[in-house]
């Protein structure tokens, strides 16, 4: 277990020592923001989306070296909290995404009034209410802060000082986590590091306008435990496209076309040629379940341009669909039944 299978990272330090680790250990593919008293004013002072986190860091008190603010000074952090208070100033979409996650949080001294009234700013909400999220606290505070143990109680909060205690707490949800959702660590990393495709749960197929979040809901399956199949990542400098693309769609398990505005053009794009092959691949599925569209937004899928094979007697997923990661879950676990 490394702190990078975590989709979002906070720190409450303005120096970038974790940052710089974070970027080291992944190829410099983490996304990075730092709140601003300024709020919507700031650049990057928010996460962008709120469905489709992966791989981000935030900086909660700001960060130096940059051109926005960031805490000193224990008027600095009074501030700082003053402004996040505030509707107007606070990260909206960083709010609404931690609101109702579970929390894990490491070595923080906050005092009573200052972590109950981070606990309240990020969930967006000021009810005490377990079903809000829950805590998984290492702080040295707790032994000794009542007030605040009363506090993590009521939530049903899960806290321990000691930190051998702590680690087998954490290890133990974790594994609880993979058996769960059918997490494999070894197959994860198989899926975001190498080139091969011997074997493929999913395989992505879009209109490179939409590769933004086509690379998203690729990453969203990895870290779920699929192996995926994403072009960008896949194909080296001196594969053979057509070839490894095609290999990829015979030994695929789930073939994911992902529908847009984008695919009703009716000129030749590549991804018709992915299309063609899957389609010629699933006769000889003898009825299994083999494509799975997913609709990124709404679209005439009366549209001849649209095969009926996407849409007769298939279930299409719809990412906007609040419960998108709960169906990602579900299609992996229908993988593996075979």
């Amino acid at each position: 277990m490394s702190i990078g299978q975590f989709p979002l990272v906070l720190t409450t330090s303005y120096t970038p020592y974790l940052e710089q680790y974070l970027q080291e250990v992944s190829g410099g593919r983490w996304k990075v923001a730092a709140y601003d008293k300024r709020g919507k004013l700031a650049d990057n002072a928010d996460i962008q989306g709120t469905k489709t986190i992966s791989n981000s860091l935030y900086y909660l008190f700001g960060k130096i070296g940059s051109r926005g603010t960031f805490v000193a000074t224990d008027e600095d952090l009074l501030s700082f909290l003053h402004f996040w208070h505030n509707e107007d100033t606070r990260p909206s979409n960083f709010c609404n995404y931690l609101n109702g996650k579970m929390l894990l949080v490491l070595g923080c001294e906050f005092p009573n009034w200052l972590f109950r009234f981070m606990w309240y700013s990020m969930n967006n909400n000021f009810i005490e209410s377990p079903a809000k999220g829950q805590l998984l606290v290492s702080n040295r505070l707790v032994v000794t802060d009542n007030e605040l143990q009363i506090f993590l109680n009521r939530i049903k909060a899960i806290y321990n000082n000691d930190i051998a205690s702590f680690v087998n707490e954490l290890c133990e949800r974790w594994e609880q986590y993979k058996e769960e959702y059918g997490v494999n660590e070894d197959e994860k990393e198989e899926t975001k590091t190498s080139n091969t495709t011997e074997v493929v749960d999913v395989f992505v197929s879009y209109a490179h306008e939409d590769e933004q979040i086509a690379e998203q809901i690729a990453w969203q399956l990895s870290d779920l435990g699929a192996l995926v199949w994403f072009d960008k990542r896949q194909l080296g400098g001196g594969d053979l496209f057509p070839n490894e693309i095609k290999n990829a769609i015979l030994k695929c398990k789930r073939f994911m076309p992902v529908l847009s505005s984008h695919v009703l053009k009716p000129e030749r794009r590549y991804f018709r040629r992915e299309w063609t092959e899957a389609l010629e691949e699933a006769k000889c599925r003898l009825g299994q379940a083999y494509i799975t569209p997913i609709m990124i937004e709404n679209i005439d899928m009366n549209s001849n341009l649209i095969p009926s094979s996407f849409k007769d007697n298939v279930h299409i997923l719809q990412y906007s669909d609040n419960r998108i990661q709960e169906l990602f879950v579900n299609l992996i676990r229908s993988i593996r039944r075979y």
